[in-house]
């Protein structure tokens, strides 16, 4: 009688091994922010929201729009773009992503949602690091995305920087 795992043994024999750390995957939602595509963990992303009116807060920091009903818990709404240093908002904006990371939440406007995928790690390829630049200082990597480089958004060093007043 014929051992199963001997079979699979035997016909695994003739691939090529791959380790745990090149199949290891990440999911991120694809966001596009005026002509460029971002990526943030899936993981730090509660729902997507139609923002249909902001309630402007007077003195709130230049980068918070205001906050927004979101099932009956009210939400601060951020200005990822103005905070990243790009192009203008849209005036007719309406998707949001409810995100929260190390213990806040926010809705974070953007221009698009465009998909969910899995990327494999071994096919992120590092930033360098542009201190002097608001986007560059908040980039965890990069990987393309259907013919098109896709920058990773790093939330917490975002977040960081809010908390400090920046």
């Amino acid at each position: 009688m014929k051992n199963p795992v001997d079979d699979l043994r035997q016909s695994l024999a003739g691939r090529p091994s791959q380790s745990l750390e090149e199949t290891k995957e990440s999911e991120f939602i694809i966001i596009r922010l005026g002509e460029s595509l971002f990526a943030l963990p899936l993981a730090d992303v509660l729902q997507v929201v139609a923002v249909e009116k902001v309630y402007p807060v007077p003195g709130s920091p230049v980068h918070f729009l205001g906050v927004i009903n979101v099932r009956s818990s009210i939400e601060t709404v951020f200005n990822i773009k103005s905070f990243l240093g790009l192009q203008a908002q849209k005036e007719n904006q309406t998707k949001g992503l409810l995100i929260a990371v190390t213990g806040l939440q926010t809705v974070m406007m953007v221009d698009d949602v465009l998909d969910i995928l899995k990327v494999r790690d071994s096919d992120i390829h590092t930033t360098p690091r542009a201190p002097k630049s608001p986007v560059g200082r908040h980039l965890k990597g990069e990987f393309s995305w259907s013919s098109q480089s896709v920058m990773i958004i790093n939330l917490s060093s975002v977040f960081a920087e809010l908390a400090d007043g920046k």
